[in-house]
């Protein structure tokens, strides 16, 4: 996580044993302006991440298209973004159009609130011609 004040630790221990880092950025309450999203994205690079995951709360479309900016406006680093909430397998679907470099889904009955299940995920993204 970002935020985390193990982060550098973290980053160093796993880039030493030759592994890829994926930084993550929760906000579970909303869907921050795309500025701070490419900020928070451009922070996650800087700290070590090789994959950038950003995971926010969305409520609205606008909320939704601001993951879906910038998935679109990516920088040249390996980006994800999706939401979670009501509208969880919505952004995830997108998302993957959008050329989301990875996209989360549950086990079946082992998803947490508004996070869909693999097979629900995998059956929509065959589904809309996706996968």
């Amino acid at each position: 996580e970002l935020s985390s004040p193990l982060v550098h630790e973290v980053v160093a221990n796993t880039h030493k044993k030759g592994r890829a880092v994926i930084m993550s950025y929760h906000h579970f309450h909303t869907t921050p302006a795309l500025a701070r999203l490419k900020a928070l994205a451009q922070m996650a690079k800087a700290k070590g991440g090789d994959v950038v995951k950003i995971v926010t709360t969305t409520r609205t479309p606008v909320e939704m298209n601001r993951l879906f900016s910038l998935l679109h406006d990516r920088p040249v680093w390996p980006i994800a973004a999706f939401s979670t909430g009501p509208h969880a397998l919505l952004s995830r679907l997108m998302s993957w159009f959008y050329q989301s470099s990875l996209i989360y889904a549950g086990l079946p009955g082992k998803t947490v609130p508004g996070q869909p299940d693999i097979n629900r995920v995998k059956g929509m993204l065959k589904h809309f011609g996706l996968r």
